[in-house]
């Protein structure tokens, strides 16, 4: 979206970090605009669809950007085999045709007095998610872990 500098092999200049040099304007002290690549053609479309509208915004280069982001995402989600048709409902995730959906947990709380406990271990990090406690409930195997501010039940013998 922006000119490289090129260095006297013809590759792109790199500054310590491994990041390519852009050349600078020096009258304005910004990088040259490159009109001609996909992520520029795709910039100056999204700003001429409302120039007024962004013109009056502080936060215009993030704004584009965002929206440029978005569009580039939808479409290579539409280049990926099978996906076609897909439609930008919000969601990022995109799984490919023939992967089965995610096996849905049949454990349940026998409690919500368990609910809570599990959520507040949850909180601390003692458990990843609900289902590595449902896991570990149903496992039988109380070695794996230790719930730190526990209190004992004496009333049991």
């Amino acid at each position: 979206m922006f000119v490289q500098e090129i260095d006297e092999t013809g590759k792109a200049k790199l500054d310590g970090q491994g990041k390519p040099v852009l050349k600078i304007d020096p009258n304005t002290g910004n990088p040259y605009f490159k009109s001609d690549t996909e992520k520029g053609s795709l910039w100056l479309q999204i700003y001429n669809e409302d120039p007024r509208g962004w013109d009056s915004n502080k936060n215009t280069p993030r704004l584009i950007l965002a929206e440029m982001e978005r569009r580039l995402r939808v479409k290579g989600a539409g280049m990926i085999k099978g996906q076609n048709n897909i439609t930008d409902d919000g969601r990022t995730a995109v799984a490919p045709e023939g992967v089965p959906p995610p096996k849905v947990s049949s454990a349940k709380f026998n409690s919500e007095e368990e609910r809570s406990r599990a959520t507040q271990a949850i909180a601390r990090g003692v458990y990843k998610n609900e289902e590595e406690y449902l896991k570990w409930r149903d496992s039988g195997d109380t070695t794996g872990y230790v719930e730190p501010n526990r209190r004992p039940d004496f009333t049991k013998r």
